[in-house]
This record gives C-alpha cells, sequence and structure tokens, in this order.
C-alpha cells in the first residue's frame, strides 16, 4: 500500500510557514530585553497565541482552551494547597548517652571486627572465598549481619534510630561516632 507522503521541498515550505525566527519576533517588540530569562519570558509571553519556534517552548491554545490569567491560576493552586493535611513529622531521637561508668563497660572486643566469629557465624562467607572482612565492608553491614558476637546493628539500630537514615552502616557508625558520642550498644 503506497502513502501519499509530500516530498522534501512541500514538508520543508509547509514548517518554514509555521515557523518564525525568533529574531523577526523579536524585532517585533518594543522594549524586549537584551538577553537572558527576561528576553525569553517576555517572548513567550508576546507569541502564546501565534505561531512560534518550538525552542521558545510556545505552545499555540487549543481550540476552545484559554489558560487562565495568573491571578486565578494561583489561587486555584492555593486552594488545592489549602485542602492537603500537613504532613506528620516526627523527630527520631537516640537514647540518652551513655554515662562514664556506662561507656567504660563496653568490652573492648566490640570495637573490632572478629573474623573467626564471622566465619563461624556466617558459614557461606566462609563457602564463598571472600575475605570476611571485605564480605562485611561491601555487603554484610548492610544485610544487618553482626561483625563480633558483642555488637548487634539491629539492637544499636533500635537504641539509635537517627542512625538509619545515616550513609553508614551501624558497625561504621558506631565506629566512627558511636563511642566518642557514647551511644548505647541496646535499648535496654
Amino acid at each position: 500500500m503506497k502513502r501519499d507522503c509530500p516530498d522534501r521541498e512541500t514538508e520543508l515550505q509547509i514548517l518554514k510557514e509555521k515557523l518564525v525566527s525568533i529574531e523577526e519576533m523579536a524585532q517585533s517588540l518594543p522594549r524586549l530585553p537584551a538577553s537572558g530569562i527576561k528576553r525569553l519570558t517576555a517572548l513567550r509571553a508576546a507569541f502564546a497565541n501565534r505561531p512560534a519556534p518550538a525552542a521558545l517552548g510556545v505552545r499555540p491554545n487549543r481550540a476552545g482552551y484559554h489558560l487562565a490569567p495568573l491571578e486565578v491560576r494561583i489561587a486555584e493552586v492555593e486552594a488545592i494547597a489549602a485542602t492537603r493535611p500537613e504532613p506528620v513529622k516526627t523527630r527520631v531521637q537516640a537514647l540518652p548517652p551513655l554515662s562514664e561508668e556506662e561507656a567504660r563497660g563496653i568490652p573492648t572486643e566490640a570495637l573490632y571486627f572478629d573474623r573467626d566469629w564471622y566465619v563461624r557465624t556466617y558459614p557461606d562467607v566462609a563457602q564463598s572465598g571472600i575475605d570476611p572482612a571485605t564480605h562485611f565492608r561491601e555487603c554484610g553491614d548492610r544485610e544487618g549481619r553482626n561483625p563480633n558476637p558483642h555488637f548487634n546493628s539491629r539492637l544499636y539500630l533500635a537504641a539509635n534510630p537517627d542512625v538509619a537514615h545515616a550513609d553508614l552502616g551501624p558497625f561504621e557508625h558506631f565506629i566512627m561516632y558511636g563511642i566518642e558520642e557514647r551511644r548505647r550498644l541496646r535499648p535496654d
């Protein structure tokens, strides 16, 4: 089935008739800003109902459709915004910091990654052949695995819910900030 298509010359002629050059449009406007966003805004406003280059982002009004004045559109947006409920804001806070005595009670082993314990606890890591410390850094921490028997990621997050929003994993946060801030290891 053969389609009737206009030849290339005819298509070009049709496009030329539809579009007016930006320069011709600009010359027809008095007191047009020389450049920048004000110039573009003025061109868009001036040619909203006439053919204009697509570069201006102007679309001709569709039959029977006219854009409401700016004041009306703003009032409509404000009316819609007024009907929406306020978002619920909940504060997430950590428990009070540990006392000096409580901080001294944290086992020193909780500060270190225990390779042997990690491999015994997570045999899939031993079977994978990946270095246990590398596994923990790259994916184990995100998976909620614990680095040693004294540090539990889930309990640390329960005691310090604000840490869940940090860019660090629980153990990494504990080492870099939690110790100095005397963060609790458990919510009890």
